[in-house]
């Protein structure tokens, strides 16, 4: 019995010494989380921030769902009986309030893509890490998904650009990556400088996008350089702009649309 106290008390003060040795277990660094230093490091870091692009996109508060709910019930074959909130009675209503957190989820989750993209786009554009054509194709899709977010946040919070020309107040036009708090008292440009910054974007897209993602699902997935054609179409729709809809519909005989709104 004394052999076996006195090997377990040996191997209680191995273990205390030898672990006394070694960084603390509960010091450290998140595994799903990285340095903004190293997040464009390598060629496979740099592809999974621009699919998280689209992911921002899916959002259960933007494309993922409410931002589709909420534009279905303001529209006049829409009828709805449940009174509850949260299934957006309000937008129904509409009598929403600003304070209205399913309104503001709405609002943040759009402008998180944006800064997305933005910061994909500041990353990416000077890198040597991916070779060209490779980073403009993904500087492309940043832009893409810039101009279908403020497309979106444009339609749902300021006036119709017909009804002025575009002159009513539209959104702050955030063009900038931001990593830290601040800049929260941009104020709003204009309407139609919003759909400027959108065909400007989209037609900077084109430019670089491939005419095919490779596979059906990419295809599906991933903007390619006929999204970006239909979207400036549905862009110069909203302005009612019939001339340069039919040259950008032109464009293409078969337009394959990638239906991510």
């Amino acid at each position: 019995m004394k052999n076996i106290k006195s090997i377990a008390v040996i191997l209680l003060l191995i273990t205390v010494f030898t672990g006394a040795c070694k960084k603390n277990i509960l010091d450290t660094q998140p595994q799903t989380r990285i340095s903004e230093q190293i997040a464009f490091s390598t060629p496979e870091k740099i592809l999974a921030q621009v699919n998280n692009l689209y992911s921002k996109v899916q959002n259960a508060s933007y494309y993922g769902g409410r931002h589709v709910l909420f534009n279905e019930q303001r529209g006049e074959e829409f009828s709805q009986n449940d009174p509850n909130s949260s299934v957006g009675a309000s937008i129904w209503g509409q009598n929403a309030l600003a304070n209205d957190n399913l309104v503001n989820s709405l609002w943040a989750s759009a402008y998180a893509a944006i800064n997305a993209a933005n910061i994909v786009i500041k990353e990416v554009s000077g890198t040597s890490v991916v070779a060209s054509p490779l980073r403009e194709q993904y500087v492309a899709e940043a832009k893409f998904v810039r101009a279908l977010s403020y497309l979106s946040l444009v339609q749902t919070f300021a006036q119709p650009f017909v009804k002025d020309n575009g002159a009513s107040p539209g959104l702050p036009l955030r063009l900038s990556a931001e990593t830290s708090s601040g800049s929260n008292d941009l104020a709003r440009s204009t309407v139609a400088d919003v759909y400027t910054q959108i065909i400007k974007d989209l037609n900077e897209a084109e430019k670089d996008l491939p005419v095919t993602q490779g596979s059906n699902a990419l295809n599906s997935s991933r903007a390619h350089q006929a999204s970006a054609i239909a979207l400036k179409t549905r862009v110069y729709l909203n302005k009612a702009d019939f001339t340069n809809v039919i040259t950008e519909a032109k464009k293409r005989v078969l337009i394959f649309f990638i239906v991510i709104f």
